[in-house]
Formats: structure tokens, sequence, C-alpha cells
């Protein structure tokens, strides 16, 4: 009898081997990832924010995600007709409005208070809170403590698990490199940030392209574009967490509908035809009297004014930052907007 003890303990021992070796492997692996750079997005957002929360509050400052980002405040401050500097676009890529309530509580903690906030976040980015993301590449440990208890477990133990590892903070991108041999994510370490002041140089006229051209069909899409729309409670939670702080500040928001190519309209996050995107914004509205909806549709624009399935090239930010500023001039009047600084006097 002891004998045979003797051997299953021999055997249990045999077997642990090869998980103590991978144990060990992740280990080393993680240790050296630890000395590389953070991923360009996350360098992204932390030099954006330290510039939101040091650079003078603009009047008008736009938010939301990477698709309004390309929105150029130059543009929209030009056919709004106010001066130069007078709007800037604080959009962060890559986030959620979890990541927005956030970004306007430092900003107004950091004594820097806009008076009007255009928020503009794509519908598919209402899907997903992007906890994850939240807790690897944005929050201080203070944010991530203090939305611990609105998660579930799950939630929790794999945000810290990204806040920890370098792999599973960056796992999309190193997928790519291991399934694609696809090197951009370290290509892009060495890489500029983009700034928030980029917004203010003015995008000049460019050639027009072909706006009968088809570049993208719905097959292609990834499917967090081509899912029905809907919002995860966590983000409504935020946006109305945004709102009120927002109006605790007489800060009045203005939420305005980034367009789409036409693939999106029918049964993706661009499809209104259920009436449920109209349904949040009118809920918004009606609980919130500081939030305008000022543009309700989600516009088709052609395919070749946008760089892929949801981001706007050069042109197309061009074109709709210009729509934008004429919407904006008569909500701002309407709000109390001084007219000496419409003029240039501050």
């Amino acid at each position: 009898m002891e004998n045979s003890s003797s051997i299953l303990h021999s055997k249990n021992a045999i077997s642990l081997k090869p998980l103590w070796f991978v144990m060990i492997g992740l280990v080393i692996i993680e240790s050296l990832l630890a000395f590389l750079p953070e991923g360009i997005m996350t360098q992204t957002l932390r030099f954006r924010m330290h510039e939101i929360v040091s650079l003078p509050a603009p009047r008008v400052q736009i938010m939301g995600d990477s698709v309004c980002a390309a929105i150029r405040a130059a543009n929209v401050a030009e056919a709004a007709g106010l001066p130069e500097g007078s709007i800037s676009n604080y959009a962060l890529p890559g986030t959620s409005p979890l990541f927005t309530w956030f970004t306007l509580r430092r900003e107004l903690a950091a004594g820097r208070s806009p008076k009007f906030i255009v928020y503009a976040p794509h519908p598919a980015t209402l899907r997903s809170p992007l906890v994850e993301r939240f807790f690897g590449r944005f929050a201080t440990a203070g944010e991530a403590a203090e939305l611990v208890p609105q998660l579930p477990l799950s939630d929790t133990l794999f945000g810290a698990a990204c806040r920890l590892s370098y792999t599973l903070r960056y796992r999309e991108e190193l997928q790519t490199v291991v399934t694609q041999t696809n090197l951009a994510f370290f290509h892009t370490m060495k890489g500029p940030v983009v700034s928030v002041q980029a917004s203010q140089v003015k995008l000049a006229e460019t050639q027009i392209p072909d706006p009968n051209a088809t570049l993208f069909n719905k097959g292609s899409l990834p499917p967090r574009l081509t899912a029905p729309f809907s919002v995860a409670p966590l983000n409504l939670k935020y946006i109305d967490k945004f709102c009120d702080l927002a109006a605790e500040h007489n800060i009045r928001i203005a939420w305005v509908s980034m367009p789409t190519i036409a693939a999106l309209k029918q049964g993706g996050a661009g499809d209104t035809s259920d009436g449920r995107y109209f349904a949040l914004l009118d809920g918004i509205a009606a609980r919130h009297p500081n939030v305008t909806v000022l543009h309700r549709d989600i516009d088709v624009l052609p395919d070749s004014y946008f760089a892929d399935q949801w981001h706007l090239n050069r042109y197309g930010a061009m074109v709709f930052s210009r729509q934008l500023g004429t919407w904006l001039a008569p909500w701002l009047e309407a709000n109390g907007l001084n007219p000496s600084f419409r003029e240039g006097r501050r």
C-alpha cells in the first residue's frame, strides 16, 4: 500500500512539471515584454490626457472616440464663424463613454472647464464599455478601484490581468503579429502620437474623390460594425453620469451623430430603422436638460470619403467638419454665446 502511494505521488509530481515549465515560460516572456514601450494607442491616450488637463480649456470641445477624432476643429470654427482656437478636439481614440466621464472629471479637477461640449460617439462604440482597455491602458489605480464595485467579478479579474500583463493588454495587436506576420504594432511604437492641437490645423481643399466608388461591402466588415445597434448598460450609466457632471458645471452638450458608409445602414451599426438609436437619444435628452440632440440621423457619405469602414479620410473629415460648423453656429448663439466672442474679441 505504501509502495502504491509512493508511485501515485511520483506520477503527480511528473504531471506537474509541464505546468511549471509553462508558468516559468510565461513569466520570462512577460519580463522581456516589460522592456518594450507601451503601444501607440496607450501612448496617445496618455499624451492627449496630459494636454487636456494642462492646456487652457477651449470654449467648445469635441469629445468621443477615434471616429470623431478626425473632425478638424479649425474647419468647424471657420464654418461656424468663430475665432481660431475657440474649438478643440479632445476625442480619445479607442475609447467608450466610460472613458469620457473620467476624462471630463480629470479636466474639471485640473481647473479646466469648457462652456460647450460636442459629443459625437460612433454608434458601434456604445456596444461595449471596453472595461479591459480602461483598466489596462487608461485608468489610474484610484479610478480602477472606483469602477470595481460596479463590475462582475469576471470583468474585474480580466481587467486586472490586462493591467498587469503586456501580452493580455495588447493581445489583439500581438495576435495580428503572430497570425498575419504584421509587424505594424512594433513599427508604430516609435511613431509620434497625435496631439489634440493638431485639430487646430485647417484641412485645405483637395481633389474630390469619386463619390460613386464602392469600396466596402457588408461581407467584409467586422462583426462589431455589422451587428444591430445596442448600448451596453455600463455605457448608458456613464453617459448619464457624463451629462450630469457637465450640468453641475453649467456645461451644455450637443450630441452629434457621426456619418457612416452605405453598407452599415442596412442592419449594421448605422441602421436606425428599428428606432433603438433614436430612442436612446430621446431618452438622454429627456433626462438631461443640458443636452441637445444637434444632429439626430446617421448620415451616409460616399465610401471614398472614408479611410476604412468607419474612419473618415482627410476629404471626408473636411466635409463633415464644415457641416458640423453650420449646425453648431445657431445652437451656440441660442445658448448664450457672447456675440463679441464670435467676432474674435474675448
